[in-house]
This record gives structure tokens, C-alpha cells and sequence, in this order.
């Protein structure tokens, strides 16, 4: 296979050896060969986005992955322990940057504006998007955002101070463990942990005393978050409205605090 790529105006071929010498004669010389300084390894990519048998889909280089990232924030009281059960709020976004730690890059960014509120706050996960996935970024983001866990009401995280308010769900510590263990296990692209992992189960009856979920289009929605900060003993928390009509713990008892 021969390929017709121009390695640009003013700019020679680095030295080295060629697919167009001789072209691999196994997949493994290839994959290596395809790597190798002046092996024409961007002529092939510029010619397979030519080609007339391409399809609607396009090869790029790429020295920063776009990937999607999960924060926990680490913090006893918000939110509060219930039935042996650790619940956790985790923000779950996206960035196209360097993720590489100590560079004040985007994520990192955000995870000191959440200590600066709160206890402390520890990266979950921060996963490449894979290479052959051309599900929009935002479409991507939102569906790991639900398998991480409740999706979280906009005006609750800003009541709460969090910062990127639409991006924050409620989780368990369980569901948390899991994700850890699954991110254990080799995959060619290590996000596709989330394809078997299942969403957080919703029950109405066994939701905290100390949260109300909507459900909207098979979704649940946490749109009452109490601070349990503020919970005098013996009192009902004070509830961090949305103003939007809640389906389940309206008349919960509160739970004791553990």
C-alpha cells in the first residue's frame, strides 16, 4: 500500500524507516512500525481520511485525551451516614486538557475549590474517552455522570456552594468501591469499565430520610438535599429546596446520626 501524504511546506521527512519501503508484513510490525519517527505513520492517517471508502468518521493525532473525570468529595456531615450505608456526593466532568497531577490543570482546579468549602475532596477516576467513540463528548459525560449515581439538582450543589453546579451526583461508598474494582481490570480502553457497570439502584422506600429524588424520564433526581450540619438532635433537617415536587421520604423519619 502505497500512501501520498506532504509532510509540509518547509519541512523534510524525518530519517528512518518508511512504510513506504516495504509495507509490515504481520499486524505487530505494523503497530510498531506505525509508531517509529519517519515511518510516514501521518501520511497513512492523511490518506485514510481521504480515501473514497471512508465512511463519516475521521483519524486524529492527539497529545491531550479528552476524558472524563470523577472528584469525591470527602466529607462526614454532607452527606451524613444512614443504615450502615455511606452516601457521598461525587462531580463528575469532563476535560480536553493535560490531567497530569501538580500541572493546576482544570481538574485539579476544581477539586481546591471544593477543599477550600469543604473537608477534602479525592479523585475517583479520570478516564480517556476511547479512540473509536464518536458519541458526542457532552452525551459521553452526561451517561457515566448517571452510572456514577443520582444526578444532583443544580440549585441544590449551588446551595451547597459546589462548584459546577449541574456536574455533582449522590452516591454510596459501596457503588464507590465497586467503581475502584472495576477500574482494575485491564480493558484497551479502560472507560469501558462503565459499560457493564450497573446504575445505583433506586428504591423509594430505602432512599435516606435526608434527601427527596424526582424521578424524570427514568431518571432519579435529587432535588431536596439536607445539610445535616445544621441538624439539631431530635429536629428535622433543614432541607435545601429546588421548589420542584419531590416522590419519595416525604414523611421520613430522620435518621440517627452514626
Amino acid at each position: 500500500m502505497a500512501t501520498s501524504g506532504n509532510p509540509g511546506k518547509g519541512k523534510s521527512p524525518a530519517k528512518g524507516k518508511s512504510l513506504n519501503d516495504e509495507w509490515p508484513k504481520t499486524r505487530q510490525e505494523f503497530v510498531e512500525r506505525f509508531w517509529l519517527p519517519g515511518s510516514d505513520g501521518n501520511d497513512l492517517i492523511k490518506e485514510l481520511n481521504c480515501s473514497k471508502s471512508r465512511t463519516n468518521h475521521y483519524i486524529r493525532r492527539e497529545e491531550e485525551r479528552p476524558t472524563i473525570y470523577g472528584i469525591v468529595l470527602n466529607d462526614d456531615s454532607i452527606p451524613c451516614k444512614e443504615g450502615g450505608v455511606q452516601w457521598k456526593l461525587c462531580k463528575v466532568g469532563f476535560t480536553h486538557v493535560d490531567t497530569s497531577t501538580g500541572t493546576k490543570n482544570r481538574m485539579e482546579q476544581v477539586k481546591e475549590k471544593i477543599e477550600k468549602k469543604y473537608k477534602s475532596a479525592s479523585v475517583l477516576f479520570v478516564l480517556p474517552i476511547g479512540a473509536v467513540d464518536t458519541t458526542k463528548f457532552s452525551d459521553t459525560e452526561k451517561r457515566i455522570r448517571k452510572k456514577v449515581g443520582w444526578p444532583v439538582h443544580k440549585d441544590v450543589a449551588k446551595k451547597l456552594s459546589l462548584p459546577c453546579s449541574t456536574e455533582w451526583v449522590l452516591t454510596t461508598q459501596t457503588h464507590i468501591n465497586l467503581i475502584k474494582k472495576e477500574k482494575e481490570v485491564p480493558r484497551d480502553d479502560r472507560i469501558d469499565l462503565f459499560k457493564s457497570l450497573k446504575c445505583l439502584e433506586f428504591e423509594a422506600d430505602k432512599t435516606p430520610s435526608w434527601v427527596n429524588v424526582e424521578v424524570v424520564d427514568d431518571t432519579p433526581i435529587v432535588g431536596t438535599l439536607s445539610n445535616s450540619r445544621r441538624r439539631p438532635s431530635g429536629r428535622p433537617l433543614r432541607a435545601l429546596e429546588t421548589g420542584s415536587r419531590s416522590t419519595s421520604n416525604g414523611g421520613k423519619n430522620n435518621a440517627k446520626q452514626t
